[in-house]
């Protein structure tokens, strides 16, 4: 069918109606004069649009080219180049005309297990005393903060407060300034119908989620334990590999029997084979047998992002099972048993025993930045506020990966994200009227570090969080594959997930809808902090976290698109009458 301009349109809807026409030689001239000027119009329309998209494609192009430079080193944290890439983040945001800001940050770069770290369990009244060994016993963790420990000890299960299901490990135990003992994990791994996301580990398994809970219940240090659970895995991962390993010596040995007259270098070749894999045998039963022996390393739970408030360390479960013995409180194992029968709290505290300790641990700080850029508002809502984020960092030279001195140059991770940040500041610095919400812009930095950029953010944020009515992250946008696009976050306000379907209608993207607000981006900052959240992102591929993660295989097109769809979605936010609807919910953000 042809379509025609509005203009002939309406002219021949006159002509249907019966309304008189003028068919002098002047009027048609007329008429065709306007009728060519509406063409003429449509056509410059046109090809400003197609000038545009080719400036927005450029645009693009040079910021992902600029980070994702060799010179840029990877934009690996506390390096010369990521502090070049936040001068011309702030030369960028300064150009469009917006107000921009750093927002210095110290973490801790390198963290290392010292010389003085002991620990010294006593019970005066029964005139009792237990020593652990650093490195045997126990160990401390750089995840937590350093200094001396004295204080009663109280066991509390899985440290999880879970009002949703109605668990709470502390209820009815007082830890005020004491050090409590937490398993890892969480009840009923086995059962794929707990209610704590069944095989799946829920978002109370990680290590900071216990620490914060153990910090906001007042407890003084943390004593974390491997699981029943985590240990029988251990155990049977350790016998898969014995039994592999026993298929493969009695291949070995049919093999040399299979041959008449093996020579002497045979034979040797063959002995040889047969001890180096008993040897092997040995030490992985070895190592089954001594499961509740087991210490995670030093790094194992990561690193502080800063100084923490409390000392935290691991223990054996051996060095545990010794200590509830002496406390009269029977079999660790026996307490988990129970708590899975009937996912009923064992808390309790061990009545007249001390923990005398110390923990040593050196660690070197450095600065980081993130850089903040604001919009102002005018009208009513000028009180409240969008953030709209990228991270710039990036893995540098691969830090401990298999690429480990490779420059990363991360063209998709994040050069793209922070690509399209840019020129939404530079879409909204333009228009004619002030915004009716202040947007806030944050170029965010340690994201691949643990979301300290995002984390030190929201508690230190430009706006008040309160008035903080969305958060937009782009993270990975430059990789559009099969049209399809993943917006996270779409069930963390009560009219996102028919929003971002609506205002798909005229972009026809693949869309892939993630309830979840939580996920290892930027946007899980905020959304623990009640704000709701839209992250967009184009999927994993084989190049993430890879030297290979270069500019020539961004979709500057797909990002193109992706801008289109994603400042529409703003609009609808940043123009509404009344501000998203927060709703809390237990989904990843990250298929």
């Amino acid at each position: 069918m042809v379509c025609y301009p509005p203009f002939i349109q309406l002219w021949g809807t006159a002509l249907r109606h019966g309304l008189k026409a003028e068919f002098s030689v002047d009027s048609l001239v007329l008429k065709w004069f306007l009728v060519g000027g509406v063409l003429a119009v449509a056509g410059a329309s046109a090809s400003t649009r197609a000038h545009e998209s080719t400036d927005l494609e450029h645009r693009f192009a040079h910021v992902v080219r600029y980070l994702a430079d060799d010179r840029m080193a990877g934009r690996g944290m506390g390096s010369p180049e990521i502090d070049l890439v936040a001068e011309y983040l702030v030369g960028q945001f300064h150009q469009k005309g917006l107000a921009v800001r750093y927002q210095p940050f110290s973490y801790v770069q390198h963290s290392e297990q010292g010389s003085a770290n002991h620990a010294v369990f006593a019970n005066d009244a029964k005139q009792s005393r237990i020593d652990w060994k650093v490195d045997v016993d126990f160990r401390p963790l750089a995840i937590g903060g350093a200094g001396a420990i004295d204080t009663p000890l109280v066991f509390v299960g899985y440290g999880i407060t879970a009002p949703e299901l109605d668990y709470d490990d502390y209820a009815g135990v007082d830890v005020q300034g004491k050090t409590v003992i937490v398993l890892r994990h969480e009840p009923q791994q086995h059962d794929p119908y707990s209610e704590f996301d069944g095989l799946n580990l829920s978002k109370h398994a990680p290590f900071m989620r216990k620490i914060k809970n153990a910090i906001d219940h007042g407890a003084a240090a943390v004593v974390f334990c491997t699981d029943l659970h985590e240990t029988q895995e251990m155990r049977r991962r350790y016998e898969m590999r014995i039994d592999a390993l026993n298929d493969k010596l009695l291949q070995e040995q049919n093999n040399f029997n299979a041959q008449s007259a093996p020579t002497p270098s045979q034979t040797k070749i063959h002995g040889q084979r047969m001890d180096s894999m008993l040897d092997r045998e040995s030490r992985l039963k070895a190592m089954a047998l001594a499961v509740n022996s087991h210490l995670l390393p030093f790094d194992q739970a990561g690193q502080a992002v800063s100084e923490p408030f409390l000392p935290v360390m691991v223990a054996t479960r051996d060095a545990l099972e010794q200590l509830f013995t002496a406390a009269g409180r029977g079999s660790l194992a026996e307490l988990e048993v129970s708590i899975d029968d009937d996912l009923q709290p064992r808390s309790f505290e061990l009545s007249g025993w001390r923990m005398v300790a110390n923990v040593d641990i050196t660690r070197q700080e450095v600065t980081a930045m993130n850089v903040v850029a604001t919009i102002e508002a005018e009208g009513p809502h000028a009180d409240e506020a969008i953030v709209i984020g990228a991270h710039f960092d990036h893995l540098g030279r691969g830090g401990d990966t298999a690429f480990k001195g490779q420059i990363h140059n991360g063209a998709d991770d994040n050069a793209s994200g922070v690509a399209m940040m840019l020129e939404l500041a530079r879409h909204y610095a333009s228009q004619p009227e002030p915004p009716p919400r202040r947007l806030v812009f944050v170029a965010f930095t340690g994201e691949e570090r643990g979301l300290m950029g995002s984390r030190f953010y929201v508690d230190h944020p430009a706006v008040p969080l309160e008035n903080t009515v969305a958060m937009f992250n782009f993270d990975m946008v430059g990789r559009l594959s099969d049209n399809r696009l993943i917006m996270s976050g779409t069930d963390t306000a009560k009219e996102f997930s028919q929003l971002v379907r609506d205002v798909n209608n005229y972009h026809s993207f693949d869309l892939q809808c993630v309830p979840g607000g939580l996920g290892p981006s930027d946007h899980a900052s905020f959304y623990t902090r009640g704000v709701p959240v839209l992250h967009f992102f184009t999927g994993l591929h084989n190049d993430y976290h890879r030297p290979s993660d270069d500019v020539h295989l961004v979709d500057i097109a797909g990002m193109r698109r992706i801008y289109g769809y994603a400042s529409e979605l703003i609009d609808q936010v940043l123009y509404a009458p009344e501000r998203p609807q927060y709703q809390q919910t237990d989904g990843p953000s990250r298929p």
